[in-house]
């Protein structure tokens, strides 16, 4: 699906999640700089300017996959593709009057075997791949997930050895006012072609420019909460459960993460994925955050006749 197909299937789904009566209880932050030609009269690129999205709503919307063949069939040999929509918003109106920063879940069970970190006799039980560039080619050196024994340790941010070569943030070398990673946790790194992938839609603060910023590589997120997901508990990875293939966030777990976002433009990611012309630039920025809240089931909203 292309970043503006997604947008526009967050737009409905908002509008149809608005009516819960606990939905949207949550606490987070999502606080940086942000370029947005068209924002303010006579902004540029070289104009930053302090964001603060400061959400009041969160919502997590999970889509089931349905079964391979034969039906009823979902195992780990043919597991599901669950796919979960995290949003923060500064309100709780439409995604289409709003500051909206959405993470998109493509695969649930992919980010719950990165976050619990199962090893088998040694060996991964995650998927190993890297990082995807817009077009479609892998990026070297950069896997889409560092387990928790490669992320800097609490000893003044060095990292633990192999973490630089495995693409960990150090949280020694965070820049002044962003967030470090945890020890402890797993991170996952941000593309727009990969398994978690994230946009901010500040389409209350600049509704003149209409522009959706994406999450690029340099982005992560790091689950502390991923429903039933992690299993910090049990600190030999080999003792970890196998996780089922129908892994799903279910409605009461808590979600909780920080994240770190290197922002582009939504049109020139596009336009590289299609390899079709490439578009001036129009936003750009960063973010650090946090979110915390439980997958709350909300009720319809009414339509009027």
């Amino acid at each position: 699906m292309s970043g503006r197909g997604f947008v526009a299937v967050l737009f409905m789904m908002g509008a149809l999640g608005a009516g819960g009566c606990t939905v949207g209880d949550g606490s987070g932050s999502a606080v940086g700089m942000l370029q947005d030609v068209g924002c303010n009269s006579g902004d540029t690129l070289d104009t930053q300017r302090p964001f603060s999205l400061n959400p009041t709503f969160f919502a997590g919307e999970p889509i089931e996959d349905v079964c391979p063949s034969p039906p009823g069939n979902c195992s780990t040999n043919s597991p599901h593709m669950n796919r979960l929509l995290i949003r923060m918003q500064r309100t709780g109106n439409g995604t289409e009057v709003n500051d909206t920063l959405y993470f998109d879940v493509i695969n649930s069970l992919k980010v719950a075997q990165c976050v619990r970190g199962r090893t088998v006799n040694g060996a991964p039980d995650w998927d190993t791949r890297v990082l995807t560039a817009a077009d479609g080619s892998p990026i070297p050196g950069i896997p889409w997930c560092v387990p928790a024994t490669a992320v800097a340790g609490a000893d003044g941010g060095a990292p633990d050895a192999g973490a630089a070569d495995a693409g960990a943030p150090d949280a020694g070398a965070a820049p002044a006012g962003s967030i470090a990673p945890m020890p402890g946790y797993a991170i996952i790194n941000l593309s727009t072609q990969d398994f978690v992938q994230a946009q901010l839609a500040p389409l209350y603060t600049c509704v003149e420019a209409r522009s959706v910023g994406v999450a690029l590589p340099g982005s992560w997120i790091q689950f502390q909460s991923f429903g039933s997901a992690i299993q910090n508990n049990i600190t030999n990875p080999d003792d970890r459960t196998q996780l089922n293939g129908d892994f799903k966030v279910d409605f009461g777990q808590r979600l909780q993460a920080s994240f770190h976002l290197v922002l582009g433009d939504q049109a020139v990611e596009y336009a590289m994925k299609t390899r079709s012309v490439v578009p001036d630039q129009r936003i750009s920025g960063s973010l650090d955050g946090t979110f915390d809240f439980d997958l709350d089931r909300g009720r319809a909203a009414q339509p009027f006749p």
